[in-house]
């Protein structure tokens, strides 16, 4: 496929994420709730990263808890050690990113609750993952992460409503409303 195949693909998998019933990002909000997390680190690279970027203000809106976007190869002891337990996120489109991969397994060492988030599953981050939140996006081969980039912001987005939802700072008909006009942004993207 070309890219402006995944991008064409692009709205069709948001409004089916839109729709999805997702058990795996209420545990992890559930567990950031129950287990006294006070801040999210959200870490990849790329595209990653940069989807990271965008999802931040909605995420630090939602959960009402610092969110912090780091490159994986800046996780070190020192800046996990600040702040008390922290959820580290490590997105990788590919599933592979070995930078990734290290810097939640240092997380983890010491401590802080973790999740993968990759578009492909099973992904090599899962492994240093204690919640596993797959992107429904499918497989992107193409060099440019477009749909992949789309679904990873959507993911964070939705991971931060079940946060709200879990501390009951949003109810059902809010919930409604923010997937509504989501729904409607994804109807007018180009197909």
């Amino acid at each position: 496929m070309q890219v402006e195949d995944y991008m064409n693909e692009t709205p069709l998998r948001l409004l089916e994420m839109l729709t999805q019933t997702r058990e795996d990002l209420w545990r992890a909000a559930q567990a950031l709730t129950e287990r006294g997390v006070t801040r999210i680190i959200l870490t990849g690279s790329g595209t990653s990263y940069h989807g990271a970027l965008t999802a931040r203000a909605f995420m630090q809106r939602w959960c009402a808890l610092p969110v912090d976007v780091c490159w994986p190869f800046m996780l070190d002891n020192e800046t996990l050690a600040r702040s008390g337990k922290a959820l580290v996120v490590g997105i990788s489109q590919g599933g592979g990113s070995l930078s990734t991969l290290a810097g939640m397994e240092r997380a983890r060492d010491i401590g802080h609750i973790t999740a993968s988030m990759a578009g492909v599953a099973p992904a090599t981050i899962d492994r240093a993952a204690d919640y596993i939140l797959t992107v429904p996006c499918g497989e992107e081969t193409a060099g440019a992460k477009t749909k992949g980039y789309h679904c990873t912001v959507l993911n964070l987005m939705l991971l931060a409503l079940a946060v709200a939802g879990q501390q009951q700072r949003l109810d059902g008909e809010q919930r409604r409303s923010l997937l509504l006009r989501m729904e409607k942004t994804f109807n007018h993207l180009p197909r």
